[in-house]
Order: structure tokens, then sequence, then C-alpha cells
């Protein structure tokens, strides 16, 4: 069986930004409060669970003067004002993406048409910061019950699927709407790669949790290309899959590389 690695597999620049923040802050200060999950991926919140770093979901549940960590994903802003109130050190490690994307909702003056995965944290922490209302949209058909004929700041989800986003885009254009950024470069690249080496692998395996939007994407990705596609988490999910003839392993922005390259080693061994 021939095996090979996605270059672009694993972690972008936001995942190990945030990641070498909280590893700092533990360092530095030892007993560190995450404000939910840093990143969508269990393995990585099981280290973390594991090096006594305790996760909070709200500020009530954090002691004051503690030191406390806020994801990737970002947070509201009534969130980051109650964590203020109760006078604790805050190390915000925010995807500067995503950012951006808060940043926005948070300036604007119109209402805000947010092109997201409802329940997504980073939908969750933008639509928080929107100061004049926000509409959250998941696919074209929604854009109906939308008065699309009013000015709104478009703002898209980083990691949001271009397919569905495409068919969005189309609809906005012409009334005259756009984003000023879509989807994150990591993630269109990631992406891109599925298609265009298609043709050169015969299994599609996409390595990530579960709960990863940008993970989910490429199995999708996989799957549109009419590849064999299987989404798993680790090495022990290979045990119920049947591989065959060319493997391809790429994985989400937040998959950790070694476990990338155990189940490379695991695919070998097959």
């Amino acid at each position: 069986m021939e095996v090979t690695v996605s270059e672009r597999a694993g972690f972008c620049f936001g995942v190990r930004r945030s990641l070498s923040l909280l590893d700092d802050a533990i360092k530095m200060y030892g007993d560190v409060y995450l404000y939910g999950s840093i990143v969508h991926n269990k393995i990585v919140m099981e280290h973390y669970l594991g090096m006594g770093v305790k996760v909070a979901a709200r500020a009530e549940d954090i002691p004051s003067c503690s030191t406390v960590v806020i994801r990737a994903h970002g947070i509201g802003r009534c969130e980051r004002e109650s964590l203020e109130k109760r006078g604790v050190r805050i190390i915000d490690t925010t995807c500067p993406f995503v950012g951006l994307n808060i940043t926005d909702a948070m300036k604007s003056e119109k209402e805000v048409l947010l092109i997201g995965l409802r329940g997504h944290d980073e939908v969750s922490s933008i639509a928080l910061n929107a100061r004049n209302g926000v509409h959250i949209i998941q696919n074209r058909e929604e854009l109906l019950d939308i008065d699309l004929k009013k000015d709104y700041t478009v703002i898209v989800q980083t990691t949001f699927p271009e397919k569905e986003l495409d068919g969005i885009l189309e609809v906005l254009a012409s009334y005259g709407l756009s984003p000023e950024r879509k989807v994150c470069l990591s993630s269109v690249r990631q992406r891109e790669e599925i298609r265009r080496l298609a043709s050169s692998y015969d299994v599609l395996l996409v390595v990530g949790d579960r709960s990863s939007a940008n993970t989910r994407a490429l199995y999708e990705e996989g799957l549109s290309a009419g590849k064999c596609s299987f989404l798993i988490e680790s090495r022990k999910d290979l045990d119920s899959l049947t591989l065959r003839g060319r493997v391809f392993i790429t994985a989400g922005t937040s998959t950790p590389p070694d476990v990338v390259m155990d189940v490379k080693r695991g695919v070998e061994s097959l």
C-alpha cells in the first residue's frame, strides 16, 4: 500500500499560536483556566487537562485573580467584560483571522449578515460581539428569510465550506453585498489540495476531531471529489477500516502532527 501525507496536514498558524501562548501561560503561572476548549480536538484537550489545566464555561466559575486563557475561537464582548470584572489575568489566544471577524462585528454600525455554522464557537463569538443585530446564514435557502435590500456587514466564518459559500455569495452579489474576507487561506489550500491530487490516490484519510468544522469540510471535499473517504480521530480508528491502493492522509488544522504521523505508521503496518 502506498501512503502519502499532505504537507499541509495538521496545525495552522492560528492553532500553533494559540497553543504556544497556552504553553507559555502554564510555564509562567502554573494554575491556568481555559475559557472553553482551546481548539476543537479532544486529544489536544486531554493533553492539557492531564497537565492540570481547568476548563470553565462561565466567568462565574473562575476564581478572582486567576489566569484565564481565551480559546482560539474567541469569546463574546459580555463574556470578556464579566472576566474583567472578576479581576482575572486574561491571555487572549484568539486566532488573528477570527479576531478580524470579531472586530468587524463589533465596529459595524449595520446589522451583521454572518455566514457560518450555528453553534460553532467562532460563529457564537462573532454574533455575541455584533452591536447592531446579527442574522446567521448556513445555506443559500436561508437567504429567502432575509431582506437583502437592506445594507449589511457581511462576515464569513473562517472555516465555512467553500462550496456552500459560493452559492450564498452569488445571491448576495446580485444585491451588491459582499464580505471583506472569505475563508481562511489555510483551509482553502487544504481543500484545493484534495481536489488537485484526487487522481493520484484511491483513498482519502482525514485525521481530526469530528467536532472540527475544518476537519469535516476536508472529509466532505473528498466525497465531492468522488474518492473513498474516511474521517478518523486517531490510529485506533483504523481497525474498523478496509484500505487499499494509494492512501492520501490529510488532517484538520487542530490535529496534532504526531497523531497524523502515528496514523501513517498504522496504515503502513496494515
